[in-house]
C-alpha cells in the first residue's frame, strides 16, 4: 500500500465511525449472501462476533502505517482462521463482503480512490494471514 492509500483507508474509517455497528452488521449480512456456508462456522449469536470484527479493523487500520507491528498480529490471525479450514475463495468472500459494507456505509461520500484503497488493504492483510496459515 502506499502511504497515500494508507491514508485514504485511514480517513474513510475514521469516517464511518458512528457508523462502526451498521459496518460490522452489513458486512455479515452480506458475507452470508455470498456463502451461506460460513454461517456455520460462526456462533448462533453474532454480538461477541461483531465487537471482535470491529476491534481488529480499528487496530489493523490504525496500524498501516506501523506494519512492523501489526504483522506478526495479521500472521497469528491467518494462523487461527487455518483452524477454522478457511480457504482463499472464502478469504475472497470476505473481501468482496467487506468492500460492498464500506461502500453502503460510506454512501456517495466513497470516493474511486478509497475504494481502491481499501481493496489494497484487504489485499494486502489477506496475503499475509494466508501466507501465515501455510507456513506456521
Amino acid at each position: 500500500m502506499t502511504p497515500e492509500q494508507v491514508d485514504l483507508v485511514q480517513s474513510s474509517f475514521n469516517a464511518m465511525g458512528p457508523r462502526a455497528s451498521h459496518l460490522v452488521a452489513t458486512f455479515y449480512e452480506e458475507l452470508f449472501e455470498r456463502a451461506p456456508d460460513l454461517r456455520d462456522k460462526f456462533p448462533e449469536s453474532m454480538q461477541e462476533q461483531r465487537t471482535k470484527l470491529l476491534q481488529t479493523l480499528t487496530y489493523a487500520v490504525n496500524g498501516l502505517k506501523y506494519p512492523a507491528v501489526i504483522i506478526p498480529v495479521v500472521e497469528k490471525l491467518g494462523v487461527h482462521h487455518r483452524a477454522y479450514q478457511v480457504d482463499a475463495q472464502q478469504y475472497a468472500a470476505v473481501g468482496s463482503a467487506l468492500l460492498l459494507a464500506i461502500t453502503k456505509t460510506r454512501g456517495d461520500a466513497l470516493t474511486a480512490a478509497e475504494r481502491e484503497a481499501w481493496q489494497a488493504c484487504y489485499d494486502l492483510l489477506s496475503q499475509v494471514m494466508q501466507g501465515a496459515a501455510k507456513t506456521h
